[in-house]
Parts: C-alpha cells; sequence; structure tokens
C-alpha cells in the first residue's frame, strides 16, 4: 500500500471512530432523556454483564485476526483462516450467551433487579452478536476496504438511533426497545457473514485444533490483560450495582461516562509511540524524553482546559448531555473529570518502547487489585462518591508506579521526566480562568436572556479564547518543533 493510501485509510478509520463514538454518546442522551432512571439502570447494568463476560471467555480472539491473516500468504490460508475464526467465534459467542442465561438468576440477586429476568434474550444473543461485529473492523482493514467499514459503521449508528426514535414516537415501552436494540445487531451481524462469505473462495465448516492452539496462543496473552483492563475500569459499576438501587446505578452510569475529549492525547500517542521507539532502540534516551515533554505540554494545556470547562459548569453538562434527571451524579462527574488531567498521554510509553510490556500487565494486575480494595474500603466511608474515589486513587497510583520504574530504567530523575514546571503554570492558569468565568456566571444574569446551558458554553468559549491568547505562541513553537521530528 502507497503512502498515500494510508493516509488515506488513516483519515477514514480516523473519521470512523470519531463516528462510532459520537453515535454512542448520542445514544446514551437520547436513552437517557427517554427512559425512566430503572429503565436506563437496567440497560447500564446489561451492557455490564455482557461486556465482562465477553472479555472473560472470548480469549482475545478479534485480535488474532490482523496478526493471522496478514501474514496469510495465498487464499488457501485466508480461507483456512476464516473459516477456523467463524465456526470457532459463533460457537462461542453463543456458548457465553447460554452461560449468561444459566447465571439469571445469579445476575439478578447481584444486582437486586428482577427486572433482568425480561431481558433474557439480550443475554442470549448480544454477546454473539457483539464478538461477530467487533471482527469486521480488523477484516475489512486488512483487504483494505476502509470503504466499506465506514458504510457499515454509519449503516449500524444510524439504524440504533433510528431504533431509540420510533420507539419514542410510537410510546413503545422499554420492552420493544430492547427488542428491537438485538434485532438491529443481530442484522448487522448476518451482514458481517456476508461480507466475509464474499472474501472466502471455499468455506470450510470445520475447525482445525493444530491450527486453534496456534491462535489461542497469540491471543489468550492479550485477551488476558484485556481483561484486567476492562474488569478495572468497570470495579466501579460493580460495586455501585451491588449496593446501590437501579436508579442510583442508572445515575452513576453516565455520571462516571467518560467524554471523548481525549482524542487528542490518543493522536499524539499513535503518531509520536514509534518515534520514541526510534530513539528507543538508537540508544537516545534524552531526545525520546525530550519529544515525549514536548507531546504532553500540549495534550495536558488542551484536557486540563475541559477538565476545569466540566468541573465548573458541571450541572448544565449532565443536564445537557443527560437531563436534569440525573443531576445527583453532579460531584461523581466532577470527580470523574478529574480523570482526564491523568489522560493526557500514556504512561507505559516509554516502559513500552523499552518492551518492559510484562511490567506493564504486572502493573495493570496491581492496580487491579488495589481498585477492588479501595472502592469497598471507600464505599464503606464515603457511599456512592466512593467508588469513583477508589477509582481516581488507583490509576493515579498505577501512572505514578510506571514513572518511578521508568525513571529507574532511563537512568533519569524523576523530576525531569515530565515537565512538571509547565504542567503546574498551566494548571493554575486554567483553574484561575475557570473561577473567573463562575465568578461571572453567579454575578451577571446571562442565563435570564439565554438560559444557564447557553451561558455556560458562551463562559467556557470565552475562557478557551483567554487560554489560546496566553498559550498561542508556545504552543507554535512546540507544534514546529514536533514536526521537525519527521
Amino acid at each position: 500500500m502507497s503512502n498515500r493510501a494510508i493516509g488515506k485509510d488513516t483519515a477514514k478509520l480516523s473519521f470512523s471512530e470519531i463516528f462510532t463514538l459520537t453515535i454512542s454518546m448520542i445514544s446514551a442522551m437520547l436513552l437517557s432523556r427517554f427512559r425512566t432512571l430503572e429503565e436506563y439502570g437496567t440497560y447500564s447494568q446489561i451492557l455490564l454483564i455482557t461486556n465482562l463476560a465477553m472479555t472473560l471467555l472470548m480469549l482475545g480472539l478479534p485480535n488474532s485476526i490482523n496478526y493471522f491473516l496478514s501474514r496469510a500468504t495465498n487464499q488457501f490460508e485466508r480461507d483456512k483462516f476464516l473459516s477456523t475464526y467463524f465456526v470457532f467465534s459463533t460457537i462461542l459467542g453463543l456458548l457465553i450467551g447460554l452461560i449468561l442465561i444459566l447465571s439469571t438468576n445469579l445476575i439478578v440477586e447481584y444486582f437486586n433487579n428482577p427486572m433482568l429476568k425480561t431481558f433474557w434474550f439480550v443475554l442470549a444473543f448480544y454477546p454473539w452478536s457483539k464478538l461477530i461485529i467487533s471482527s469486521v473492523s480488523k477484516i475489512l482493514i486488512v483487504y483494505n476496504s476502509s470503504n466499506k467499514l465506514i458504510i457499515y459503521k454509519i449503516s449500524n449508528g444510524i439504524g440504533l438511533i433510528f431504533i431509540i426514535i420510533i420507539v419514542q414516537l410510537l410510546n413503545l415501552e422499554f420492552f420493544y426497545y430492547m427488542i428491537l436494540f438485538v434485532f438491529v445487531e443481530l442484522l448487522f451481524t448476518f451482514i458481517v457473514y456476508l461480507i466475509v462469505s464474499k472474501k472466502i473462495q471455499k468455506f470450510h465448516f470445520s475447525m482445525e485444533f493444530a491450527y486453534l492452539k496456534m491462535i489461542f496462543a497469540y491471543s489468550v496473552p492479550i485477551g488476558l490483560a484485556s481483561l484486567v483492563g476492562t474488569i478495572n475500569k468497570q470495579m466501579d459499576k460493580l460495586i455501585v450495582g451491588r449496593y446501590f438501587s437501579v436508579k442510583e446505578m442508572a445515575i452513576f452510569t453516565n455520571a462516571a461516562k467518560e467524554l471523548p475529549v481525549t482524542f487528542i492525547a490518543l493522536a499524539f500517542t499513535s503518531v509520536g509511540l514509534p518515534v520514541i521507539i526510534s530513539f528507543i532502540h538508537k540508544n537516545e534516551v534524552e531526545k525520546a524524553i525530550l519529544l515525549w515533554k514536548k507531546i504532553i505540554i500540549i495534550s495536558f494545556l488542551f484536557l486540563a482546559y475541559f477538565t476545569v470547562g466540566i468541573f465548573v459548569f458541571a450541572p448544565d453538562v449532565i443536564t445537557l448531555l443527560y437531563s436534569d434527571k440525573y443531576i445527583d451524579g453532579v460531584l461523581v462527574f466532577r470527580l470523574y473529570s478529574l480523570l482526564l488531567l491523568m489522560r493526557f498521554t500514556y504512561f507505559g510509553m516509554i516502559l513500552n518502547a523499552l518492551g518492559k510490556t510484562k511490567f506493564i500487565l504486572y502493573s495493570s494486575i496491581f492496580t487491579l487489585v488495589v481498585n477492588l480494595i479501595l472502592n469497598i474500603a471507600f464505599y464503606r466511608l464515603f457511599g456512592f462518591i466512593g467508588p469513583a474515589i477508589a477509582t481516581l486513587v488507583s490509576v493515579f497510583l498505577m501512572q505514578l508506579v510506571q514513572l518511578i520504574v521508568t525513571s529507574k530504567l532511563t537512568k533519569i530523575n524523576f523530576s525531569s521526566l515530565f515537565p512538571w514546571k509547565d504542567m503546574f503554570i498551566i494548571l493554575v492558569i486554567t483553574i484561575i480562568i475557570g473561577i473567573l468565568m463562575l465568578q461571572i456566571k453567579m454575578l451577571l444574569p446571562i442565563e435570564i436572556y439565554i438560559g444557564s446551558i447557553l451561558e455556560s458554553i458562551l463562559l467556557a468559549c470565552i475562557g478557551g479564547v483567554a487560554l489560546i491568547f496566553i498559550y498561542y505562541k508556545k504552543v507554535y513553537k512546540l507544534w514546529k518543533d514536533l514536526n521537525n521530528y519527521y
């Protein structure tokens, strides 16, 4: 593939991911408004259950597609892999559904929510659907079919939004929404089978166990790392689902939802990591650290602005996104907004470049254990906000440990790893701007004319302009410096 084609495909796939995130956010916003807290809480519990079951039992299988399909040298090998993969994935997906149905009483007892029994069909078929649908993007990327992938994702997203609106317009019960939700997902599952059938010349309705063993040898370690990360991420919701009501689960789920504003940090990580790895391999560690620092300053500035804005105007942000039914989650929402301050970079970037992936896994397991202990302890100490505090503390500890180890391995002082002074100044300036905007909101009756939400948006924009005015020259210089690395 040419460089130009790679660039075009990257742009297309980035658009596809942004669109998927947007659809997910719009779905949450519409369901939050149109359904009761009990219904949305039940919906959140179903997604939590299926996500955990999928991560636990699918053995990292979708991760094998890129590796085995890309290395296949002829059509026979591609047919062999796809046949084995889809026969096993279909059996595994349906088996996960069966396990969930047999575990329904335990699930109902854990969440103390009898309504979950009503939606047995979601537990039965959604895991299979999700496993198959999660495979299509990797397959189409390998086959250079990014246009088809975009069409597929847009169609799927529009279908999911459409059924929410239809159910609301027809004033149908939540039960019928869940039926339509499963129907749409199953429809797009069969479309995946159709897409794959056109890529295969001869499908084999069998599994080669020796070949399956090779797939597992590759995918299971990745699956274990993914499992640790997923449980760690969902720990707070598991605790809230166990000890609080379905209504409180609904409120906590939305309050804990991480807003999709970390894309700039993810983009810098994707682009910067290969360059940093190159410096590390050349034993130019100081150059790698310097590049990392420049990336951090831009990312931190961007995320500090959003963090302060979301924190200051939290009641209006919640009302805008989910409606005032979720206003009781303001404190939890504010606590989770602080997580954005720890998402400005991938803290394991240098460790990854040094090949210390095992340590990254061990630190994730350590964080999982700490997170579990803190979630239970803080729930007893602080109640509803306890799991949110526990998540903040455990994420901070993991990142601190990774930085300490990075410092020791690179023999660079901890104080020199990050641009701490620049970060502190950025944080102070954004906090001052946030306080000033809040004071203006409290003193001037602007909301009388445009409403509280528009007032907050206006003040946030004014704060953003002020920050741009202060940091324009510095960011421009850093941007030019970063471009010189390529």
